[in-house]
């Protein structure tokens, strides 16, 4: 019914100092990018690991590009083996998922049947929004739904359940 395409997660771990983190990606040579307070780079997933706080023993963490939730097992393994640190805390921030319509629809006429808030203009983008409380889903009137942010495969089950009220979805 539906696919899951990407999950974004937020860790965080025991202190880890960016040049630390620099040093090691060097000697495994990993491209990375340095910023002021920040440092990304990609191996499988992409990573953005934050500079520590002052007062906080803790490093935020954003991993995306992860297409299912035993990748996110790994995701944790790879960073405490890598990083030698411990993940104290993980949280699914996001996740995108696609599925599609039977057929092609017409967007404008979607709208006049829609009971949830929405944005649709198409000379800007093609796609109609429609925003419900657990997520946002976009429809394209090739008749493709990407979904996104939503925190768990339910919330997207119920995003899919009140729009096939108003689309049949394969």
């Amino acid at each position: 019914m539906f696919e899951i395409t990407n999950y974004k997660i937020s860790l965080k771990c025991k202190i880890i100092f960016l040049d630390n983190v620099e040093n090691i990606l060097q000697q495994k040579s990993i491209k990375y990018k340095k910023f002021n307070n920040f440092l990304s780079f990609f191996e499988n997933h992409f990573f953005i690991i934050f500079k520590n706080k002052i007062n906080t023993k803790l490093n935020h963490i954003n991993v995306t590009k992860i297409k299912s939730e035993i990748e996110i097992d790994n995701v944790i393994k790879y960073v405490e083996k890598t990083f030698n640190t411990i993940v104290v805390y993980n949280k699914v921030d996001n996740i995108i998922a696609t599925c599609k319509s039977e057929i092609p629809l017409n967007l404008r006429l979607l709208t006049f049947k829609l009971k949830y808030p929405y944005k649709f203009n198409n000379e800007k983008f093609p796609g109609l929004f429609i925003k419900f409380c657990k997520g946002t889903s976009i429809v394209f009137h090739s008749g493709k739904i990407v979904i996104l942010g939503c925190q768990t495969k339910q919330d997207i089950e119920w995003i899919i359940q009140k729009l096939s009220v108003f689309i049949k979805i394969k």
